[in-house]
């Protein structure tokens, strides 16, 4: 769909797009090592190549708000006003969770043929068995236990983390903590090529299975547990979410996963992409950098709108974009989501991947919320004919289409 250049979004997009050609070219991402290069060699070309990114990710956000305020009077990156409820005030905390290297989807599922896992690709770099993965832990609960959200920050599997990650979304980390009196856990998970499928999606259920083990410690109500994602980090929320309703353990199933621009088709291509040869072969060279040679983009647990088990799993917020240059699936497996039963809250909304007016951005946050909200309600025992509690726990609430 054609972005109207006279809508707020279209002008926005032409003035944002225009100062960001203006501050030059990034270097090509190494997704595959260069001929004749050692470890040292090609892990210091990729993170020089990722410190370009990242810094540019940086000036995109400051140019964004430049240029929302000149059009339209208030930053692109603003936040609705807090809830009158809302905590006072989150700390911040930084944790590091032990994660096995060894450690892939195979052996996380407790059946793997039901779900058809691929194997996963091996680390191309050297590594240690175990590694330490960065979480920062926003905490906006005063007394007692809440409800906790981790969340999986975008990058295109490749970038987005570490520092970056903290600046374009800690603020809205510690407005969710305070609004839903919350614990937000934000992970800093490895990334690819280094850390190629699945090893995103093993550090998310890792990250799982430490805060429920840690859940006294962290104030975390272990029924009350969603998981989150933006863009790539949904596609691996997304299929850790699967794998998660797959295992037999001694805990409560999540209770919600929200998926924002999901990226959830990594077989195909945006028209956009398509229409641009620069574009779609960065694009394959990104997923072959994430996936490696011998996982198949179209395969389910990869791809999950191309068919992952859309059946017993939480309740589930989908965030899509009229205009998404980059993402594909969203909204198809919120449909199969619905069909299977799931509870859905499909938001869709006038924006592109990365871009949207200031009135968007905080409309989508505040209907984003109100619908987490609603999953993450506490769970009344059900009672039993003569009134007494059953144990047990009602599902969420039904949600509604957006």
């Amino acid at each position: 769909m054609t972005i109207d250049p006279t809508s707020p979004l279209g002008l926005m997009t032409a003035a944002l797009r225009a100062r960001q050609s203006a501050v030059g070219s990034l270097p090509a991402p190494p997704f595959q090592r260069p001929g004749g290069a050692d470890d040292d060699e090609w892990r210091a070309q990729i993170e020089s190549a990722r410190d370009a990114h990242d810094r540019f990710a940086l000036r995109s956000r400051q140019l964004a708000d430049e240029v929302a305020v000149k059009l339209f009077g208030t930053r692109a990156s603003s936040l609705p006003p807090l809830p009158v409820d809302a905590a006072p005030e989150a700390t911040t905390a930084r944790r590091t969770v032990p994660v096995d290297t060894g450690v892939d989807l195979r052996t996380i599922s407790p059946d793997p043929r039901k779900l058809q896992l691929p194997n996963g690709t091996p680390p191309p770099l050297s590594t240690p068995a175990i590694v330490d993965v960065p979480v920062t832990v926003y905490r906006g609960v005063a007394d007692g236990s809440g409800p906790c959200i981790i969340s999986m920050h975008g990058g295109a599997f490749w970038m987005g983390g570490g520092a970056v990650a903290q600046e374009l979304g800690g603020p809205f980390s510690i407005w969710l903590a305070r609004a839903l009196r919350a614990t937000v856990i934000d992970v800093d998970y490895r990334l690819a090529p280094e850390h190629p499928y699945p090893a995103s999606i093993v550090d998310l259920l890792s990250v799982l299975d430490w805060v429920r083990t840690h859940s006294v410690e962290l104030q975390v109500d272990p029924a009350r547990i969603a998981v989150s994602g933006v863009s790539s980090g949904a596609n691996a929320a997304a299929i850790a979410t699967v794998v998660e309703a797959s295992r037999v353990i001694d805990a409560p199933p999540l209770a919600a996963q929200v998926l924002i621009v999901p990226s959830l088709n990594l077989a195909d291509a945006t028209a956009d992409q398509r229409a641009d040869t620069a574009a779609l072969t960065a694009r394959r060279s990104q997923i072959l950098g994430y996936l490696g040679e011998h996982v198949d983009p179209a395969h389910p647990m990869v791809s999950p709108v191309l068919g992952a088990p859309a059946s017993g799993l939480p309740a589930t917020v989908v965030v899509t974009a009229d205009h998404d240059e980059i993402a594909l699936g969203g909204a198809e497996w919120a449909e199969l989501l619905r069909v299977s039963g799931t509870p859905v809250t499909h938001l869709h909304y006038p924006m592109t991947h990365t871009i949207s007016t200031p009135d968007t951005a905080v409309r989508m946050t505040r209907e984003m919320t109100a619908a987490l909200a609603r999953c993450l309600r506490p769970r009344m025992p059900p009672a039993s004919a003569d009134g007494a509690a059953l144990v047990g726990s009602a599902p969420p609430g039904p949600l509604t289409d957006g």
